[in-house]
């Protein structure tokens, strides 16, 4: 006769992950684990508290105090839902894994609850973090199951290292970080390109994705060709808010805006570079608006940034022509110049007002919560 199941199994929702291999998600916590029946049914024990139950007639402890708070007894379940949640934390706020290693950090963490076994960094960076990737594996996969129709969104970027890294996002109710693929020793040709949006289409259900969307680039739309002729009923988009970039990138190359930009950025760059003027302007700053406003310098591929700069100098500018007349400071005649300049400040202002425009509209299309109408509302 067959040697029945362990009632312990129904404690599990078995799932396979990407290499084909059974897993099993526990049903009271995030935990997931691998087929091993003496390990899952001491997890079971530990996480519902059954291998801590208290005798009958013992009296329960009373609710331990330390200073103002209170903590109730504290299970094996707490210890495994506060290592999940202390993991997610380190990876969400790009916390390096050193830190729980840092003496003022344990002490934060024995004060807040002393009952808690603080993970050692090769505990979070190993086993609680596969645990955590694994946990919202599933929580994506649920997400875009319940969604009937999403789309896909895709842009590179370049990582500390300077490897080129491409992003895979899938906007359904809301959008979801997906993927993030290397491309190493491969070009950024358009058949590398549409064989990258095809396998994540095969990988999150092609037949739910109704539209694609990439940036404007040349290889980019030659990779819409070539799945167009597979998929001639999928959409394939350009981002609406790269092109304003590029909008705004063809404005700052005019010379009449490119010599505004250019004085704006002298000026700044003369307070940020200057200690003393700097203090001063802060000091002038916080007494005539009651807060300090940075100045800032553009970024070479954010073109919105170039309108930043201009923004923020022209909205301190009754501070930055009061620094003419602080006499310790000894600005130098061609600052002193630009300062005075009435025409300089005539055209910064005619010129924020203008991109003003491209900028709102920039920041409303990359929001999570624009819709397409709203890109067709804006160019409108």
């Amino acid at each position: 006769m067959p040697k029945s199941k362990g009632s312990f199994w129904s404690e599990f929702e078995v799932t396979i992950d990407s290499n084909g291999k059974e897993k099993y998600k526990c049903k009271t916590c995030p935990g997931i684990w691998s087929k091993n029946a003496s390990r899952l049914k001491e997890h079971v024990e530990q996480c519902k508290g059954t291998g801590t139950s208290q005798p009958q007639g013992t009296k329960r402890k009373k609710q331990q105090t330390f200073d103002e708070y209170k903590y109730d007894t504290f299970t094996p379940r707490d210890q495994i839902i506060l290592e999940s949640l202390l993991a997610r934390a380190f990876c969400s706020a790009g916390i390096s894994f050193n830190a729980i290693e840092n003496e003022d950090f344990i002490l934060f963490l024995k004060k807040a609850c002393p009952s808690f076994k603080i993970p050692s960094r090769t505990t979070i960076s190993n086993t609680l973090l596969d645990q955590e990737f694994n946990h919202l594996q599933l929580i994506v996969k649920s997400a875009l199951s319940e969604s009937p129709t999403y789309c896909l969104i895709s842009d590179g970027w370049s990582n500390v290292q300077r490897t080129s890294i491409v992003n895979y996002m899938i906007s359904a109710s809301n959008p979801i970080f997906f993927k993030a693929t290397a491309f190493k020793e491969e070009r950024h040709t358009a058949e590398n390109i549409a064989i990258g949006l095809e396998t994540i289409m095969e990988e999150a259900g092609i037949n739910k994705f109704s539209a694609i969307i990439t940036d404007n680039a040349p290889n980019m739309k030659a990779a819409w060709k070539i799945l167009k002729q597979k998929y001639p009923k999928k959409i394939f988009l350009g981002c609406w808010a790269h092109g304003i970039h590029l909008w705004m990138k063809d404005i700052i190359n005019i010379e009449w805006v490119k010599d505004i930009l250019e004085k704006a950025k002298k000026l700044s760059n003369y307070f940020r570079n200057h200690q003393v003027a700097l203090a001063t302007l802060r000091r002038l700053q916080k007494e005539k608006y009651g807060k300090e406003i940075a100045l800032i310098l553009p970024c070479e591929t954010r073109w919105r940034s170039s309108y930043s700069c201009i923004d923020h100098l022209f909205h301190t500018k009754s501070a930055v022509r009061s620094t003419i007349a602080e006499d310790h400071l000894n600005l130098d005649d061609r600052t002193k110049l630009l300062i005075s300049d009435d025409n300089f400040w005539n055209n910064l202002e005619k010129l924020q007002n203008f991109l003003g425009q491209f900028a709102i509209c920039i920041k409303k299309l990359e929001g999570d919560e624009s819709l397409l109408s709203t890109a067709y509302l804006k160019y409108q």
